[in-house]
């Protein structure tokens, strides 16, 4: 059986709908994931300091009001073993996940605000296989 390889890892116990931010920088320190929901939706952030104008790469949003998983839960932030690749997971069930080498992404809602900017893939937890090892 394969095994999770990550660089870095956060971790926190959160109840979707009720406001939280959860934040993660990559070992590079160039890069940042932010979870944030606002108690109407969660969105995933990807942000890279070194990107002119707006440091945001990106925005996933991963539920809405009336999609949102119920009740509390484990949310996590891993950075891949080269920490340019990120995942976001929810109850170890993989949510979203993007490349700054190559600013690509996808997220399982498949809602990107911003899928102009990036290579944005249809939902695929292949990806996982970054992180695998």
């Amino acid at each position: 059986m394969r095994q999770l390889v990550v660089s870095a890892h956060h971790s926190e116990t959160v109840t979707p709908g009720k406001e939280f931010e959860v934040e993660s920088v990559s070992p590079l320190e160039r890069y940042q994931a932010v979870f944030e929901d606002n108690g109407v939706n969660g969105t995933f952030y990807l942000m890279d300091e070194k990107k002119d104008g707006n440091p945001i790469a990106t925005a996933f949003v991963i539920y809405r009001q009336d999609t949102a998983p119920q009740g509390e839960g484990e949310l996590s932030i891993l950075w891949a073993a080269d920490a340019s690749k990120v995942a976001l997971l929810y109850n170890g069930m993989a949510k979203a996940y993007f490349d700054f080498s190559t600013y690509t992404g996808t997220c399982q809602s498949e809602e990107c605000a911003s899928a102009r900017f990036i290579e944005f893939h249809e939902w695929n937890e292949s990806f996982m296989d970054h992180f695998l090892g």
